[in-house]
Parts: structure tokens; sequence; C-alpha cells
């Protein structure tokens, strides 16, 4: 898609000038001209779009996308028009040229999905979603489930951002320290202890590092960005990332608060997929993905084959060893009384719950873990100070 810049002369004379976002000049001439205007000049915009620097949509602006076409169809006005409509209404510029560039796909004969799959916004599973719902004649009910879906996705995120407050702002405080030990006290302690002939070994060592940074700051910076590029480079092999995953989920307190939030999203995502009438061996491939851990993705893919020979999704869940036997317990009951949807939608509340008191523990233990390691080093670096000084005063 490209933008053209046009000026144009309407049916009652007067000039019009806009924007328009079309596949090629010849295009958008059409569309000038279906709309019965007499062209001065159209030309192509220079956009930084063919670079593809787009960033995709958040969680937010999902939900209200997909609540916003499920209202509209629901209400029996045509895709096409309800795009235009949310066109006119969208206040956010970025949205209101994803919409154009929808508009514009469907209006020529494309599908919704392949429309959305074609700005290169929307996440994969989004469009996957929106392509079963248009298959199956559930495309309403899917966008709603999917608004829900993201709802819940951005809920889970912001408690998950609002934990993370705390401990950055503390490693903030501890570098803005440290930097400013660097630059305003250590050129004054350094002239102080000059004329020191034996400084305490803690001094020592607390000047000599101090020098060896300010001396080689693009080493260490070098050094630092190697390991962590190399730390992503290694991730990026499949086995090493599915072991890495694995030693996550086995860490006491975090890997279990990591779990509870997994359960959660499966819980969520499977309810919403089988209210909106998604086959189940769909949804459960959707889960491989949605995951974000390849250890358990490996597993579910396992349950997935087996749950292809007729095995029940319980004992095939039960199998990967990776969820809990309260979820494994639910799961059976609602394929037992024909109400699976109803028990993954209280699994999701119950691991939801258990996630906001998992994660709100982690942060209560990470609180004075973080307070503890920023005292003991200005403690250290208080101790460094005060010794040569308690060696010169006795001297005196």
């Amino acid at each position: 898609m490209s933008k053209f810049r046009y000026e144009v002369i309407d049916v009652h004379g007067k000039i019009i000038k806009g924007i328009l976002i079309e596949d090629d000049i010849e295009v958008a001439e059409d569309v000038l001209i279906a709309k019965q205007y007499q062209i001065i000049q159209i030309k192509k915009l220079f956009s930084l779009t063919i670079f593809n620097i787009r960033s995709n949509l958040n969680d937010e602006q999902l939900t209200a996308f997909c609540g916003n076409i499920g209202i509209i169809l629901d209400s029996g006005v045509t895709i096409l028009r309800g795009l235009e409509m949310l066109v006119e209404q969208a206040e956010n510029k970025k949205a209101k040229t994803i919409i154009k560039e929808i508009y514009s796909s469907v209006r020529k004969g494309m599908k919704l999905s392949m429309a959305m799959g074609k700005t290169g916004v929307f996440p994969d599973l989004l469009v996957d979603m929106i392509s079963s719902g248009e298959m199956t004649s559930h495309l309403v009910d899917v966008l709603f489930s999917m608004e829900d879906f993201y709802k819940r996705e951005a809920s889970v995120k912001a408690k998950i951002r609002s934990a993370s407050i705390y401990p950055l702002i503390l490693i903030g405080a501890a570098i803005l320290m440290v930097l400013f030990f660097n630059f305003f006290v250590f050129s004054e302690l350094k002239i102080l202890f000059e004329d020191i002939t034996e400084l305490p070994v803690i001094t020592n060592m607390m000047l000599q590092t101090i020098e060896f940074v300010n001396a080689n700051p693009l080493v260490i910076i070098g050094i630092i960005g190697g390991i962590v590029i190399s730390i992503q480079i290694l991730l990026k092999i499949e086995f090493i990332r599915e072991k890495y995953d694995q030693v996550i989920l086995s860490i006491p307190g975090l890997g279990k608060v990591k779990k509870h939030v997994m359960t959660a999203r499966v819980s969520s995502s499977m309810a919403i997929f089988i209210k909106a009438a998604i086959p189940v061996m769909d949804a459960i491939s959707v889960e491989e993905r949605l995951v974000a851990n390849m250890f358990v993705s490996k597993r579910i893919a396992l349950a997935k084959n087996e749950i292809k020979r007729g095995i029940p999704i319980s004992d095939a869940f039960e199998n990967c060893e990776v969820f809990d036997s309260l979820m494994i317990q639910m799961i059976r009951v609602g394929e037992e009384t024909g109400k699976l949807e109803d028990m993954f939608f209280r699994l999701s509340d119950i691991y939801e719950k258990k996630s906001e008191i998992g994660i709100s523990r982690l942060v209560a233990l990470i609180e004075p873990t973080f307070t503890l390691v920023i005292g003991l080093i200005i403690g250290f670096v208080i101790l460094a100070m005060a010794l040569p000084i308690f060696d010169l005063s006795s001297l005196y």
C-alpha cells in the first residue's frame, strides 16, 4: 500500500486536498473518479512503511478493534460499511491509516483476515482466528471472543508491569548512586588516600575496580554487549531454548508464578475458542504458540497428537506433566458433564487470582532483597572509605 497526496475539484466546484492509501496510482485515480472528482494533481508520497518500520498493535488497541468490528457486524451492517464507519470515528492517526488499508483491500474483494494480515500489524493468532471464523460462519463470535481474550491479556500484562515498577526504581537508584560516587566522590578520595602507603584490602579493591572501569569503559561495554548477544543467539537454538524454559519453570517461586500465568492464559484462550466454535485441534495448535515457552509448547504438541488418536483432553494434558492436578480434574469434569467451556472459564478465573497472589508475593520478596543488596553495596563503600580515615586519625 502507498500514500498519495491529491488535489481535486468536487461537483460543486470546491477544491479538496487530501491523502489516499491505495496499491498504486491507477487505483487511486479510479477511486477519486468514482467519487465524481475532477483530478487536478495526484502524486505518491514517500512513506517509511516501504521499509516495514511499523510497530504492532498493543492489546488495548486489539481489544478495541475486535470489539468495534464485532458490534458493527452483529448489528447487521456490512463489513465494508463497518470499516468505513471505523475510519470516520478513529481519532488515532495510526489506527485510521490501518483501517483505511483494510477497507481498501476488502473493497477489492479480499477477506477481512487476509486484509488484516496484509497490514503486518496484527498478530498471527488474531488473523488465524478471524480466518477460522470466516470459514465456520462464526466471525462475530470469534471477534467478541478475541476482544475478551486481549482484554484479559492486557490485564495480566498490566499487573506484571506494575509489579516491576519498584524493582526498576531500586535499580535506577543504585545506578545513580554509583555514578554520583564515581564522578563526584572518587577523585577526592584518591587525593585523600595518596599519602597512605598501605591501604586496607577492601579500600584497595574498591579503588582498583573504579580505576579499571574508568580506564576501560568501552571494553566493559563490549564484554557486557557480547554476553547479551551471545545469550540471545544461544537462546535461538531450539534445544538450548527448551532447556532454558524448563529451568525457568523449576526456579522456586518464579517458576510457580510463571506456571500459573501460563495456565490462566491457556484456560482463558481454550474457553474463548470453544465458545467461538473453533475446532479443538485448531485451538490446541494455537496454545502451542500462545504459552511462549518451548518446553511447555512441545509438551502440548505431544498432547495434541494423543487427542488426535482419540484420547480425552484431560488425559492428554495429564500426560504432559506440566499442568496442575486441579486443572486436569476440572477439565475431566467438564468433559463428563458437557460443560468444558464453563470449566475452562472457571479455571481461568482461579489461576488469574493465583497469578495475582504469586506476583504480589514475588514483589514482596524482591523489595527487601533489593534493599538488602543496595544496603550491602553502600555499606561496603562506606567501610572502604572509613577504614583509611580511622587509620589516619589514629596516627595523631
